[in-house]
């Protein structure tokens, strides 16, 4: 089976019709509520592996892109470093 959407593939996991893949971050929730479980212990850590927040030229000072773009670098400033920013 395969998913277009994340949310469809959890679902069909938590209904026992499968396994799935996912980035703990997305599913820690359910790991934490018994929903689901991981039946590995290894992990896969990506450092090379990058996201990019992309937008056009002119729309560099409009407002709402800046708060999101200032709130994208806290959340991975708390991913890298464990604290709250």
């Amino acid at each position: 089976m395969s998913f277009s959407h994340f949310s469809t593939l959890l679902d069909a996991v938590a209904r026992g019709q499968g396994v799935g893949l996912a980035w703990r971050h997305l599913v820690q929730d359910r790991l934490d509520d018994g929903t689901l479980i991981a039946p590995l212990t290894q992990c896969l850590a990506a450092p090379d592996r990058k996201h990019y927040l992309v937008y056009r030229r002119d729309s560099i000072r409009d407002a709402n892109l800046l708060c999101l773009r200032d709130w994208l670098l806290e959340q991975t400033d708390y991913l890298r470093n464990g604290a709250p920013p």
